[in-house]
This record gives C-alpha cells, sequence and structure tokens, in this order.
C-alpha cells in the first residue's frame, strides 16, 4: 500500500494507473506522465509505468496487466515484456499507444 506522501509524489497524469497496479500486487519501479517535469528531468517523454516480474513469470504478469487494464476499460495503453539476461531483470512496461516511436 502506497503513503499519502508516495502517491503526492507521483505524476497527476499517471497516479491513478499505478495506484491500480500496486493496489493489484504489481510493483511498480518507475512511472511518468510525459508532461508534469521539465524535459531535462524527463528520460521518457510518454506515459509509461515500469514493473518488476520474474523471469518465469514474466508472461503471465503482463497477460495479467493487460486484463486488468481492459478490466478497467483502459485502452490508451499497450503492455510489453522485457529481459535482460545479462542481469536477469525482467521488466514489465505499461506504455501509452500514442508514444512517439524511434
Amino acid at each position: 500500500m502506497m503513503t499519502e506522501q508516495q502517491i503526492a509524489n507521483l505524476d497527476p497524469g499517471i497516479s491513478m494507473l499505478v495506484q491500480l497496479l500496486q493496489a493489484n500486487g504489481f510493483k511498480t519501479t518507475d512511472s511518468g506522465d510525459g508532461k508534469s517535469k521539465p524535459s531535462e528531468e524527463r528520460a521518457i517523454e510518454f506515459p509509461h509505468v515500469f514493473c518488476v516480474s520474474t523471469k518465469d513469470g514474466l508472461a503471465k504478469d503482463c497477460d495479467l496487466v493487460l486484463a486488468l487494464l481492459k478490466q478497467q476499460g483502459i485502452e490508451d495503453f499497450t503492455v510489453e515484456g522485457n529481459y535482460n539476461p545479462e542481469d536477469e531483470t525482467p521488466v514489465i512496461m505499461v506504455l501509452y499507444k500514442d508514444r512517439p516511436q524511434a
């Protein structure tokens, strides 16, 4: 459960999504709404939330996050999973669909 201070520190445009994910057991590690911080302070210029997973549970967790978004009627985001074998980091990325593409 997030404290009031932790909630207050979230970007307003992404706060509800972060709280939803945390309330459903996902550990968020990074988030932003792509506009609340000055451009020199934001590494990602569009709404996003990153969560940790496990190596063996990454695909299942991505499916669960997508189902949760659909259940809540959240259609502006997509869910992707990434695994880096060098540091064994599995990450769930909840990304704004209309983000700029590289």
